[in-house]
């Protein structure tokens, strides 16, 4: 497994990991308040530290184990020929399914009018479609390219 496949799994984990900890904690807001919950400034800030913690923690975890940080045969960019042309087909299927994610998420808003809906929904399309580039890099190194 590659340096950077292995990566994307990590933070495809840490992604996954992070929006369970972040729509646990609104649905459980909602379920004891009946209304769906405002945005708190520090369910974001979880959010983000557990996503960042986990990726950063599993990669050098990984890289030490592996040695990959003493691997001087990479060019400078880290990236080669096949790392490059996969990270383009998949930050393309990837962006059209966040456009996708962030209309869907402009019409529900204009159907409820609830700003905390909007915000709530603007986290989800990041967390899925973050969740669905690691998905697709991690497919896309599997196939023959």
């Amino acid at each position: 497994m590659s340096f950077w496949e292995r990566n994307y799994i990590i933070v495809g984990i840490a992604s996954f990991v992070a929006g369970a900890i972040y729509f646990g904690w609104a649905f459980s807001l909602w379920v004891s308040s009946g209304v769906v919950p405002e945005p708190r400034l520090i369910m974001l800030v979880v959010y983000v530290l557990v996503q960042f913690g986990i990726s950063v923690a599993g990669i050098l975890i990984f890289a030490m184990r592996s040695g990959d940080l003493t691997d001087d045969s990479l060019p400078p960019d880290g990236m080669d020929e096949r790392d490059r042309l996969v990270n383009l087909k998949t930050e393309a299927g990837a962006a059209h399914i966040y456009y996708i994610l962030i209309f869907s998420m402009v019409v529900i808003w204009f159907w409820h009018g609830s700003t905390a809906i909007l915000i709530h929904s603007l986290i989800g399309a990041f967390l899925i479609s973050d969740m669905i580039r690691c998905v697709l890099q991690t497919f896309n190194y599997n196939r023959a390219y």
